[in-house]
């Protein structure tokens, strides 16, 4: 299979549901001040906001989808037998790379745990842990906060378009054994947030947090 240079078209749809009531004429001027900023020799540091987000998927995920998809399929066809068993997308902005692996390569379908009937093999934990699974659908890096008897705890953060398995001390419990997690996504202003959790130790807890943040999912194995 050789990927089109083209977005999938549900990138695309993702794509204009994100920019769905904001005027393109604000995206592009804010996408030139971006490029203005790099050729300034500038960096991506001052991608602080949501709109700052939407400018730069409009005006740079094209072409670097289109520039991963070529060295995927180079890759390809000069190695037809390479079959990594994961990636990681570094400097590619929200995921990019990640999204053309995920159409090209089965291997790489471990990123949103798909290929996989039903939910994922428990992780092993040790006496007096529980573990967090996290699968970020969203092109933002998001903090990871847990509350408990009141008090919140920072877990950790898990960047865009990736998973990540936090091991966690049982005494984060509380007594009540109840807890819920916090979702603060980095330049976002939404926050995802579970319904209160009853865990104890040696389970699991299986957190996906999607693109729109109020369709996460949770569950506790």
């Amino acid at each position: 299979m050789r990927l089109p240079p083209d977005l999938p078209p549900d990138l695309k749809a993702g794509l204009e549901r994100l920019a769905h009531g904001v005027p393109r004429k604000a995206v592009a001027e804010r996408a030139a001040a971006q490029s203005c900023t790099y050729r300034g020799g500038g960096g991506s540091h001052r991608i602080v906001t949501e709109a700052d987000v939407l400018a730069y998927a409009f005006a740079r995920l094209p072409a670097t989808y289109a520039a991963a998809a070529a060295v995927f399929n180079a890759t390809r066809g000069s190695l037809p037998a390479f079959q990594p068993l994961s990636m990681l997308d570094v400097g590619a902005g929200p995921g990019t790379a990640a999204f053309a692996a995920l159409l090209l390569a089965g291997s790489a379908c471990f990123l949103f745990n798909h290929g996989k009937a039903g939910r994922q093999d428990a992780p092993p934990t040790r006496e007096g842990e529980f573990a967090l699974s996290v699968t970020n659908h969203n092109f933002l890096d998001v903090v990871i906060y847990l509350v408990h008897d009141g008090q919140q705890t920072r877990v950790g953060t898990v960047t865009g378009s990736s998973s990540q398995v936090f091991y966690l001390r049982a005494r984060l419990l509380g007594m009540g054994r109840e807890i819920q997690l916090l979702g603060h996504p980095i330049g976002g202003q939404a926050v995802a947030r579970t319904e209160t959790l009853v865990v104890q130790p040696g389970q699991y807890i299986e957190w996906t947090l999607e693109t729109d943040l109020a369709r996460s999912s949770v569950g506790v194995y």
